[in-house]
């Protein structure tokens, strides 16, 4: 962990996997979860194991520090500047040396590699073997990441298109994370907005799970998050 930086639990798991790829021990479903009151759910061993490692950051006198209730999702976690704990600058350090620090014998690789593009692009391929047209339009921040339609719509008509966000996971299943302005176009385009998760994608291939309702249909917890601007 980075001193300073407050960590959601889902961060901590991202953070984690970048040292750890999970075996197939790891990726077992607990049939049942209880946490604090809030949810009840299967729920991956590994995912486990991240909670697991910092309920110790609750304990009275731990230098950590931690807002929100045991088992909230919404709960975080941080490390003070002044602690000997972490490190200074996650982003100075290559793979070969978090691993080093960690104990860890290689880094996973394929968690560093997935920037989301080709997953996409695989996303988008599926749809042209299935008779769609479609393009990528992740650059342009409209909320989504593919726009498709079928080859013999009418492309000025918006009710023939469907509009594709996709998430993935280089291990295991895809836990899809909308961001506001991605909410805001599920809500918009209602029945035509897909979320496509791409599981254990591994560069080159993945099992596609398509959401179809996910604003209607779903349940969905919302996380709030801070953020500081700097004036200058």
């Amino acid at each position: 962990m980075q001193r300073g930086q407050w960590y959601t639990i889902p961060q901590l798991e991202d953070l984690a996997l970048t040292v750890i790829a999970p075996d197939e021990d790891d990726l077992v479903v607990r049939e049942y979860v209880y946490d604090g009151g809030y949810h009840q759910y299967p729920e991956w061993r590994f995912r486990r194991q991240v909670k697991n490692a910092v309920q110790p950051f609750r304990d009275e006198g731990h230098p950590a520090e931690y807002e929100g209730g045991q088992g909230n999702p919404g709960s975080r976690y941080r490390i003070p500047q002044d602690c000997e704990l972490g490190v200074e600058d996650l982003e100075q350090l290559t793979p070969e040396q978090m691993c080093q620090i960690v104990g860890s014998e290689q880094p996973n690789i394929p968690h560093f590699s997935n920037d989301g593009w080709g997953a996409e692009q695989f996303v988008l391929n599926y749809y042209v073997e299935n008779g769609f047209l479609g393009m990528n339009v992740r650059s342009r921040n409209l909320g989504f990441d593919l726009l498709i339609h079928t080859a013999v719509s009418d492309v000025s008509d918006g009710s023939n298109y469907l509009f594709v966000e996709v998430k993935s996971c280089s291990n295991g299943r895809t836990r899809p994370l909308l961001t506001e302005f991605e909410w805001a176009a599920a809500r918009r385009y209602g029945n035509q907005y897909r979320v496509v998760c791409v599981d254990n994608w591994n560069g080159e291939y993945g099992e596609l799970v398509e959401l179809e309702h996910p604003v209607s249909e779903m349940d969905f917890t919302e996380i709030q998050q801070t953020s500081y601007r700097l004036h200058r």
